[in-house]
């Protein structure tokens, strides 16, 4: 519920502010009684719910493993970067 607005207007913003490319998700509850399935799976498996924003999962291509990070990992972090390398052999 951080950010306000729907889909479209926080696609518009991720697309025109910061030149996001990818596919993005529709905008959904992470955490909590609403959570999305997904996530709430996700938070399960790890043991760790997301507290903010910028909370990572990092899963494996087979799907076999699945690594959560907090908010307060940097996105240059030697041990993300690593278990990333990892996971993508």
């Amino acid at each position: 519920g951080q950010e306000p607005g729907g889909s479209k207007e926080i696609s518009d913003l991720c697309r025109l502010t910061y030149g996001v490319e990818f596919p993005m998700l529709d905008k959904s509850t992470v955490r909590g009684k609403d959570a999305n399935p997904f996530y709430r799976q996700l938070a399960q498996i790890t043991g760790s719910a997301p507290g903010w924003n910028f909370h990572k999962y990092l899963i494996n291509r087979d799907a076999t493993k699945v690594v959560a990070y907090t908010s307060f990992t940097k996105p240059d972090d030697k041990d993300l970067l690593k278990k990333i390398d990892e996971f993508l052999k």
